[in-house]
């Protein structure tokens, strides 16, 4: 049962006990209107005996004969029952109150957590971002240095082929001079 429905039952429930509207037993019987059905009290049962300790039983109102209605009201009667009740729904709505008041402070505990938590994510963001634009100056370190080596090697292999030919040459002129051996 939700709040509401508990406090419309617990305050029909206060209605209902604290009524004090019951016929009256008077002699005058009453005013009877044309076409209404009149309620005519029945006369006082005896007393009861001192020694018992039950409750005297309830006055009960009966219609007139020929009339459509008749009703045994027993207010005494439905008093425990009403009390019993009662005391139920204050019970529910005490555990209801407790419960509510639980999930209060755990949600105050929830929402200080996730406080937590949001300033942590907050501040591995900021780390992430930092490490990713470290990252980024890594990677671009890495292809400077790649079109380096790469360019160093283009200059190796253009320095080795002239040194290449220099040595093709200097090979050419030392045959040239073998040919011409001076006499002696």
């Amino acid at each position: 049962m939700n709040r509401k429905a508990l406090l419309v039952l617990a305050a029909a429930v206060l209605t209902a006990a604290s009524c004090t509207q019951f016929p009256s037993l008077s002699a005058d019987p009453p005013a009877v209107h044309a076409g209404t059905p009149a309620a005519v009290p029945l006369p006082a049962p005896a007393p009861a005996p001192a020694a018992s300790a039950e409750p005297a039983p309830a006055p009960r109102l009966v219609t007139v004969p020929g009339s459509e209605e008749s009703s045994d009201l027993a207010f005494n009667a439905n008093g425990p029952a009403v009390t019993e009740t009662l005391q139920k729904t204050v019970d529910m709505l005490l555990q209801a109150k407790a419960d509510n008041e639980r999930l209060k402070v755990a949600l105050e505990d929830a929402q200080k957590k996730l406080a937590e938590k949001d300033a942590q994510v907050q501040s591995l963001t900021q780390q992430l971002d930092v490490a990713s634009g470290d990252v980024g100056k890594l990677q671009d370190s890495l292809e400077k240095w790649k079109s380096d080596v790469l360019g160093f090697r283009d200059e190796m292999r253009k320095a080795d082929e002239a040194e290449i030919e220099v040595l093709q040459q200097i090979l050419t002129l030392l045959k040239g001079f073998a040919k011409e051996k001076p006499v002696q």
